[in-house]
Order: structure tokens, then C-alpha cells, then sequence
């Protein structure tokens, strides 16, 4: 909507986006991945960002599952469950508003390209 907005503006928007996505309610995460979706692929392009917040929570998600599989009925699990569903709800929210099937934005991925694909296309 802005014609020429300032990098510093839209940097601390970016910023401000990635703040409120990881403390809040579903609601608050999904309009934010929204909006930095708006900013990241229309303006910015600074798909380094998102490729750290999907690192970040792919590997919660995976030491999640793999300390499941050694001891699913580990206690431990139930305080990290919530941890493990937001990072689930926002990886799917990432998927859905940006193209990982672009090199541009999943270009140095520490995630297996099979697991990526996997991930985007069921």
C-alpha cells in the first residue's frame, strides 16, 4: 500500500512480525505470516528471514519427533507438545505464503531438499 516506504520501516515491520508470530495466539501467527508474506515476496524480498524462522521451528518439530521415538511415553513430552504444535502451525503457514519450491527463498536450507518437497507437496 505504501509507495516507497523506507528499508528501516520495513525491516522493523519484519521484525516486529517475527516477534508477535512466535508469542502469540493462532490468530495474531496467522496474520502475521500473512503480512510478513505481504512484505517478504512483494517488497523486500528478504527471504533470509524466512528461511531462519522455518529452520528454527523445523528443528523443534524434528527434536520433537526424535525424542519420540526414543521414549514416547517420556513426562517431558506434555510441557514441549505446545512448543511442537505452534511450530507445526507455522511451518504450515510459512508453506502456504511462500513458494519453497523457489531457489530464492529456500536457497541454504540446512533441511533435506527430499524433506522440503515432502513438506510442500505431501
Amino acid at each position: 500500500m505504501l509507495k516507497h516506504p523506507s528499508e528501516i520501516f520495513m525491516a522493523q515491520l519484519e521484525e516486529d512480525n517475527v516477534r508477535l508470530m512466535l508469542q502469540h495466539d493462532r490468530k495474531v501467527v496467522m496474520a502475521c505470516v500473512s503480512c510478513l508474506g505481504s512484505i517478504i515476496n512483494e517488497v523486500t524480498k528478504n527471504y533470509a528471514l524466512v528461511r531462519d524462522c522455518f529452520s528454527k521451528l523445523y528443528s523443534q518439530m524434528t527434536q520433537y519427533r526424535n525424542h519420540y521415538e526414543r521414549n514416547p511415553k517420556d513426562p517431558r513430552l506434555d510441557q514441549v507438545t505446545p512448543k511442537f504444535r505452534r511450530s507445526m502451525f507455522t511451518v504450515g503457514l510459512l508453506l502456504k505464503h511462500f513458494d519453497f519450491s523457489n531457489p530464492d527463498v529456500y536457497s541454504g536450507l540446512e533441511v533435506r531438499k527430499n524433506n522440503l518437497i515432502k513438506l510442500v507437496y505431501g
